[in-house]
């Protein structure tokens, strides 16, 4: 499990500054020179010497600055096929729509909606056609935006290109060549090599600059103990044992951040299935938890809720998110369960209202459900991802009414009930309000709640409630 540690270079001259931002000019530029000779179809071993040359960077550098490159080329290849996938859905769904419409007056617009996501469509099938991929503003569009309109100076632009050195570790040297990580009594220093050289000989040695690092902790004032995760002592830790461990410098507000990514070793799994799972269901305002035995039975349930995570901050936010998934495997802990989770995709391919798309991109579920698995990881508790399909109609139709839960603790006894593959067969009340062809066949349990969902939204809307639903 790949953890990262962020730390500040701390009590540096202004010849060092220097130093540090003309190595970072020359990573970055030997990144977008190498992103170049990669879409030309070059070989790395090609590129590196070039890059060499040109740069004057030693090998690793040089290695260092194509695979970034590579693995930026490779995301935008990603992107690109994700594009056509979603406008190809977006497409068929409007085309869906205009066969179904019944007003005339509707159909221009519709039409014209069709004509601008043929287009857009078109757009991205093009780079497919080409064999090419869209442009890459390194740098981020913002700043080349800003700098189109005169708002930031030549040079900070230039600055926000090149602010970063990436130096990735190597076992046979125990640890990163390019960048060491060293201890002095209580200190940490970081000795980076850089692009200028002493001959002795035939032997070549790039000086070296030693810089003074602070790594995070923050002990309690009145216990001493730490709070949260003790990082500067897992670096520290990790520093013995001669592992690799990558750096990445940079630079933002006249700052130098370091960032050191570290394989952290995961303790073996003493928390599993065998005891019972916690089953958790995700939404914008919080966790729902509901416990059941291993023969899937409801035994208990807990809401984890804070509004603050739709409307505030981002770093207030990252926090909240941190908070509520300590509480949520401190609950795991105490009960001696596993833990099932949902393996939610999202897709850029639906119509969504503006409060709701605002809801799902300030709620990073992403980040939520990492956070889960990688804490549960860290305390032995074993973590199963189930597919969350019809799991929040199955909970209000079958247990919701049967254990007063509530909408999401309902879900989340049924994503708990799905980590042991427990089928869940339609009740009788709900298999009587489906069509006749439907009840005769002998469908899979999902095709059947998938009706049984646009029956009860029909039947809502045409003011009739289901005597098996809360509300």
């Amino acid at each position: 499990m790949k953890t990262t540690v962020n730390a500040v270079l701390i009590n540096l001259t202004s010849e060092q500054e220097k130093t540090i931002n003309h190595l970072q000019t020359l990573f970055s530029s030997a990144t977008r020179f190498a992103y170049q000779r990669l879409l030309q179809g070059g070989r790395k071993k090609d590129i590196q010497k070039l890059i060499q040359n040109q740069y004057g960077l030693n090998s690793r550098y040089a290695s260092d600055a194509i695979e970034q490159a590579r693995q930026l080329k490779q995301s935008q290849e990603k992107i690109l096929n994700l594009q056509i996938e979603n406008w190809q859905t977006k497409v068929k769904i409007v085309e869906q729509q205009i066969a179904k419409n019944n007003q005339p007056e509707k159909e221009p617009g519709l039409q014209a909606k069709l004509n601008k996501r043929k287009r857009k469509l078109a757009y991205w099938q093009t780079f497919k056609g080409q064999n090419t991929l869209p442009k890459v503003i390194f740098g981020g569009r913002k700043q080349f935006i800003k700098r189109c309109k005169n708002q930031i100076s030549k040079d900070e632009y230039r600055a926000s290109r090149d602010n970063r050195l990436l130096s990735r570790g190597d076992i046979s040297k125990k640890g990163n060549p390019n960048t060491r990580l060293v201890t002095e009594g209580e200190k940490v220093y970081l000795i980076i090599n850089t692009d200028q050289y002493e001959t002795r000989g035939k032997v070549k040695r790039y000086i070296q600059l030693k810089t003074e690092v602070y790594l995070p902790w923050k002990p309690s004032k009145k216990t001493g103990a730490i709070n949260g995760h003790n990082y500067r002592q897992m670096v520290l830790d990790y520093l013995i044992t001669g592992q690799p461990y990558q750096i990445e410098l940079i630079r933002k507000n006249a700052h130098y951040f370091c960032r050191i990514t570290l394989e952290e070793t995961e303790p073996i799994k003493t928390v599993t299935l065998g005891q019972g799972v916690i089953g958790i269901d995700t939404n914008p305002d919080g966790l729902a938890l509901t416990l059941i035995t291993s023969d899937g039975n409801f035994k208990k349930s807990w809401w984890l809720g804070n509004g603050e995570l739709t409307n505030s901050r981002s770093k207030r936010r990252r926090n909240l998110i941190g908070e509520t998934v300590k509480a949520a495997i401190k609950i795991a802990q105490n009960e001696n369960v596993a833990i099932v989770i949902e393996n939610l995709k999202f897709k850029d391919n639906r119509d969504l209202k503006p409060k709701v798309s605002r809801k799902i991109h300030q709620f990073t579920y992403t980040r939520l459900l990492q956070g889960i698995e990688r804490e549960a990881k860290r305390q032995g508790i074993e973590v199963i991802k189930v597919n969350p399909a019809y799991t929040s109609i199955i909970g209000r139709c079958k247990y919701q009414k049967q254990y007063g839960l509530s909408t999401h603790q309902a879900a989340a006894l049924v994503i708990g009930r799905r980590g042991y593959n427990y089928p869940e067969k339609l009740p009788k009340a709900v298999r009587e309000i489906l069509p006749q062809e439907i009840r005769e066949k002998n469908k899979h349990h999902w095709s059947q709640w998938h009706v049984a969902n646009i029956t009860i939204n029909k039947l809502r809307k045409a003011g009739v409630k289901p005597a098996f639903l809360v509300a």
